[in-house]
């Protein structure tokens, strides 16, 4: 309407031509209203990977151990809509907590398949005297049936609370670091690290058992967050966990928030490029029961802390 209009007002102007209207009128018809059926799909596949999140996130916890005395605090941020890093607390027999963070072959829609498939196996090992060294020796073969081709790091963490002790069973993993109440860090059985699971059968898997005093805090973490790096290409690393956690020190929502904080703060304005999963829990100082949280409900990130 508007184009005809304007035709109507300015035809037979000098330099207006019928053709030159007749044109214009051509070019309007044939103006594509709506997206192409390219950008239709490319939505359709968006809208996709959106629900695949939604679904996948639902294979984390939605709450945290609620164990007096004790903190937890759980993160996960896939790189991209889906990924294959994952964690879980699974409640054992006797008032024990398994304690698990995993790490897949890269990430993406073949991670985050696999990844949904671990989760599976992983609830399908507890049995009523479920250890993590024959629970590990089972995931891995039954990981190797699949042949997926893909390796998987794990790390399967016992906690006793009543004996205040955990139990630690590493398949591949970087070592968790162990953060003692008068700041002092060490990282714990690298001597004990095994194969990653899915590429040998038959592996044997070797139990770290240690006491937990109090104050005592365990960091767990995928390469995501160790490899992540600032726009001049350094890696936020071992390091970086180690002096965020001594600066923050209390209890495991509060050292795990600081170490996620910090690390979005490393990484600036640039894009995630791998995924992220962080697990801290451990004994608090003062016996009392800590606001724990986990990746669901994690309050929103404070890129300034420094």
């Amino acid at each position: 309407m508007l184009l005809t209009s304007i035709d109507s007002a300015v035809e037979g102007k000098q330099g207006w031509t019928p053709t030159q209207s007749l044109t214009r009128q051509k070019m309007n018809d044939e103006t594509p209203y709506g997206p192409s059926e390219e950008e239709i799909a490319s939505m359709s596949y968006t809208q996709s990977l959106r629900d695949a999140a939604s679904i996948q996130k639902r294979f984390l916890p939605k709450e945290s151990p609620n164990l007096i005395g004790y903190s937890f605090f759980g993160y996960c941020s896939q790189a991209d809509y889906v990924g294959g890093d994952y964690y879980d607390y699974i409640e054992l027999a006797n008032g024990r907590i398994l304690i698990v963070i995993a790490d897949i072959l890269g990430h993406g829609l073949a991670a985050a398949m696999l990844m949904s498939r671990l989760s599976a196996e992983v609830h399908g090992l507890i049995t009523p005297d479920f250890t993590p060294a024959l629970g590990m020796s089972e995931l891995n073969s039954r990981i190797c049936r699949l042949g997926a081709d893909k390796f998987i790091t794990l790390i399967m963490v016992v906690l006793n609370p009543t004996d205040h002790e955990v139990t630690i069973v590493n398949a591949g993993h970087d070592t968790p670091i162990l953060l003692h109440a008068d700041g002092t860090i060490r990282q714990l059985g690298n001597e004990l690290v095994v194969v990653p699971l899915g590429i040998i059968d038959d592996v044997e898997y070797e139990p770290f058992t240690m006491p937990i005093d109090a104050g005592d805090m365990f960091l767990m973490f995928t390469d995501g967050i160790t490899e992540a790096v600032n726009p001049a290409g350094m890696e936020f690393g071992m390091d970086g966990i180690s002096k965020v956690a001594q600066q923050a020190r209390g209890s495991a929502m509060t050292i795990g928030q600081a170490i996620v904080d910090r690390v979005y703060f490393h990484i600036g304005s640039q894009k995630q490029d791998d995924d992220m999963c962080l697990v801290c829990f451990g004994r608090n100082n003062d016996g009392a029961t800590d606001a724990s949280t986990s990746s669901d409900t994690l309050p929103a990130i404070s890129v300034g802390f420094a």
